[in-house]
């Protein structure tokens, strides 16, 4: 008998490795660097209204009055390894993101345009406005008088060219490998943050300890083994030392010392027909399939030796929702007698609401992809009743 358990980057993050995106941008950005950035967004309103006054529908002349910019604006230091990914993040909504789930929303918002149905939406650039090319005062600002979505896409392809990045409104195969840039610089952000072996063999250390609670706290009264579908990018331990703990570890988006680790958007959001999918994590992992199709174990364990799927650590965002409805497809959470267990660690105020609600929405989620719609509709109540659902605090004593 064997419990599956899903892990996400709270992992890592209890094992106190800086895998925040907001860490990682905190690296690559100084305070110069956003102070610019910010200063770039206030000028550039200026010159973009000029612009629009003495561009009128002569496009020449636009580009004239662009390249006078350039040298107006030529003071501006240009840094180095900042992608043209790190612009749209950066420029995407106010302030930095906090999870690497709400980094890949700004990549699918970018990417897939939709009509200004919600308030949010309104002040997020987008792939159909960076191509967009007239150019006129009014678009500016929205109702609120705060920047509108046109405003920040054209804001991004007038930084791009300062920092001599790529044109983002050339095609989305430029932003794809722009992507792929952005991927191996985050990579090397890692993979520095675990060059010193004392961080390493903490981090190693802290894994261990977590592990053993989860396995502990999640069955109490016999030793379980585990197989673990990890949706990080590390792995702290060798073939060897699995092997030894009869422990199965899949990386579903990659390894660091693999070189293969992807971000991307779920395929659900978009048409395949549509160039934005090639984005997707489903498209990316089958390009990889040499690396998946080779290996001799399965991705999922048989579903015969799996009592309890455990979660802990991850977002249960819409991003990795194609994921949870396979995993659940697969074992059939309807009719078998699978447990699910969501851990938590109750480091703020209110989290155990939080984790409930997500919990809930993906359970409810889940269930209108079923056939039957009653049985999607009474899923949730069913494994409740059924005592094979619960969201739980997971006790972890102080780390390393």
């Amino acid at each position: 008998m064997k419990n599956l358990l899903v892990l996400g980057n709270g992992f890592d993050l209890t094992c106190n490795l800086r895998s925040k995106y907001e860490q990682y941008f905190h690296s690559k950005f100084s305070d110069d660097l956003t102070l610019d950035l910010d200063r770039l967004k206030k000028e550039f309103e200026e010159f973009f209204v000029l612009f629009c006054e003495r561009s009128g529908e002569n496009r020449g002349e636009r580009y004239s009055l662009y390249s006078e910019a350039k040298d107006y604006f030529n003071d501006y230091k240009k840094p180095k390894k900042i992608n043209i990914w790190d612009l749209i993040i950066y420029y995407g909504k106010e302030g930095i993101p906090d999870k690497w789930n709400d980094v890949e929303s700004r990549i699918l918002d970018f990417l897939v345009y939709e009509p200004y149905n919600s308030e949010s939406k309104r002040r997020i650039p987008n792939f159909i406005q960076i191509k967009e090319s007239k150019y006129t005062i009014d678009k500016i600002r929205d109702e609120e008088n705060k920047y509108s979505s046109y405003f920040y896409s054209q804001l991004i392809i007038f930084v791009a060219s300062l920092f001599n990045l790529p044109d983002p409104s050339t095609s989305k195969s430029t932003l794809l490998s722009e992507l792929k840039k952005f991927e191996n610089n985050f990579r090397e952000y890692l993979l520095h943050s675990l060059d010193d072996p004392h961080d390493m063999y903490c981090y190693k250390e802290n894994a261990e300890h977590l592990l053993e609670n989860i396995k502990k706290q999640a069955n109490p009264e016999f030793p379980v083994r585990l197989s673990v579908l990890s949706f990080n990018y590390t792995r702290p331990f060798t073939s060897n030392v699995l092997n030894v703990k009869h422990l199965q570890w899949q990386n579903i988006h990659g390894r660091l010392e693999e070189n293969n680790i992807i971000l991307g958007i779920d395929q659900n959001k978009v048409n395949v027909k549509d160039v934005a999918y090639r984005f997707t994590k489903t498209y990316r992992q089958l390009l990889q399939n040499d690396s998946w199709f080779n290996q001799t174990q399965t991705i999922l364990p048989n579903k015969e030796d799996i009592h309890k799927i455990i979660f802990y650590g991850h977002s249960l965002s819409e991003a990795d929702y194609s994921y949870f409805q396979s995993i659940f497809d697969y074992y059939d959470i309807y009719l078998s007698r699978v447990e699910l267990i969501f851990f938590y660690n109750d480091y703020r105020p209110n989290i155990q609401q939080e984790q409930v609600l997500d919990v809930s929405r993906l359970i409810k989620k889940y269930g209108q992809t079923m056939v039957n719609k009653d049985h999607g509709d009474n899923l949730l109540h069913k494994l409740i009743i059924e005592k094979r659902l619960s969201v739980r605090k997971l006790l972890v004593s102080p780390m390393l």
